[in-house]
């Protein structure tokens, strides 16, 4: 349960971010994307992991990209293998504007608007050698297909994984009059072991922060740097 004094906080500033759009005309509002590869930005291939190409590439129809195209600059979907034929898939979704679409967006939703079923949620802080990342872990089942998942998503550089820390940041960036770029990481496997899954996605997660430049690790989060 939220505290009072929080709840206090958080009203105030909604009012003010408010009263910033009333006042300032959308053409003041500034907008900053950079350009990114993500196809360069994420290596296909790191430590024990590679892309699987025994899978079948299956794009979207064209409807459905139509629509990604509308949200998002630009999105990635690979599976990754490693040497004992564990799977992980990795999905991220790069554009402008992202805050404001991620109440729509958000794999709780996404996934339930497919027929999935979404629980356990649980947002838990994971420490890295670069230090703590804050990510939102749940599952997803539909029929005997069992899917944790772990994802955080970031916003003008900044990292957030509660629904109150991503409220609060947009006010933020609403007050500053800034829309920023914004990156949505997912990563899942189909593993019916939540706890054997979410160990291994923090061993891929470690490997992929030590294989990206510091450039594009900067890219895919900013971690309080800390162990």
């Amino acid at each position: 349960m939220i505290k009072q004094p929080y709840i206090i906080i958080f009203l105030a500033m909604l009012a003010s971010a408010m009263m910033v759009l009333v006042f300032k005309s959308p053409e003041k509002l500034t907008t900053h994307i950079d350009k990114v590869d993500l196809e360069i930005v994420i290596p296909k291939q790191f430590a024990n992991w590679k892309i699987d190409e025994t899978l079948l590439r299956i794009e979207p129809s064209p409807e459905v990209q139509d629509s990604l195209k509308k949200i998002y600059t630009q999105t990635l979907s690979r599976t990754y293998v490693d040497e004992n034929g564990y799977r992980i898939i990795l999905s991220i979704a790069y554009g402008s504007g992202f805050d404001n679409q991620l109440d729509v967006h958000r794999p709780e939703f996404c996934y339930q608007s497919q027929g999935f079923e979404v629980g356990e949620y649980n947002d838990q802080v994971v420490k890295t050698e670069f230090g703590q990342l804050p990510l939102r872990r749940m599952v997803a089942i539909k029929g005997n297909r069992i899917e944790p998942i772990s994802y955080w998503i970031t916003i003008g550089g900044e990292t957030v994984s509660s629904s109150f820390q991503r409220k609060l940041l947009k006010i933020k960036r609403t007050l500053s009059g800034k829309q920023d770029s914004g990156m949505l990481v997912r990563i899942s496997s189909i593993d019916a072991d939540n706890h054997m899954a979410y160990k291994l996605q923090g061993d891929f997660i470690n490997a992929l922060l030590k294989n990206t430049d510091d450039k594009n690790r900067k890219l895919l989060l900013d971690l309080d740097e800390q162990n």
